[in-house]
């Protein structure tokens, strides 16, 4: 029950993590910039590219993305006081994607007769 718990909690606070902004790509399409920062301990543990690409998915639904910059930024954090200290990783992840218009791309092989 308690693991139960743990999961349930990191889950939502992994969900406030992320954020995501709308921005103009150097063509002028339309692009989101989404940032998906690691804030140590356990939940940083748990919050890995794999969050961003999900909030990637939730803002371009079945069009999909196309993934223009990426980008990640490794740290780490320490703190003393007199009951202690701690330290951990942290990580500072952003995608900018651009939402597929729709068409696909006709399929071509390479192993035609």
């Amino acid at each position: 029950m308690r693991l139960l718990l743990v999961v349930a909690v990191s889950g939502a606070m992994l969900a406030g993590c992320v954020s995501s902004s709308t921005t103009h790509l150097a063509d002028g399409s339309k692009g989101h910039v989404i940032s998906c920062p690691s804030p140590g301990g356990l939940v940083g543990a748990l919050t890995d590219w794999g969050t961003c690409f999900q909030k990637a998915g939730e803002l371009c639904q079945t069009l999909g993305y196309t993934v223009m910059h990426k980008s990640g930024e490794a740290g780490f954090t320490a703190a003393v006081n007199q009951y202690g200290g701690g330290a951990s990783s942290t990580a500072s992840r952003a995608l900018i994607i651009r939402c597929n218009d729709g068409t696909a791309a006709p399929i071509t092989s390479a192993l035609r007769p």
